[in-house]
């Protein structure tokens, strides 16, 4: 077998490994996670979202003081 030919074959064995390798890493998200991320943002943004807010804010130490 020629050289060439041997390079050949291994690089196409090198390319199918990185292709599983790139198909099996990938991430995997539903068929609608982008439909829903944009419902989220635009769910946050419109006027008729509630604000959360708290009177109280604790700090690392467990003491607690009042929100002004």
């Amino acid at each position: 077998m020629s050289p060439i030919a041997f390079l050949g074959i291994a690089a196409v064995i090198a390319c199918v490994g990185l292709m599983v390798i790139w198909l099996r890493g990938r991430r995997r998200d539903p068929w609608d996670a982008g439909i829903k991320e944009f419902r989220k943002k635009l769910d946050a943004l419109s006027a008729e979202a509630e604000i959360k807010t708290s009177t109280d804010i604790d700090d690392d130490e467990g003491r607690q003081s009042c929100v002004t």
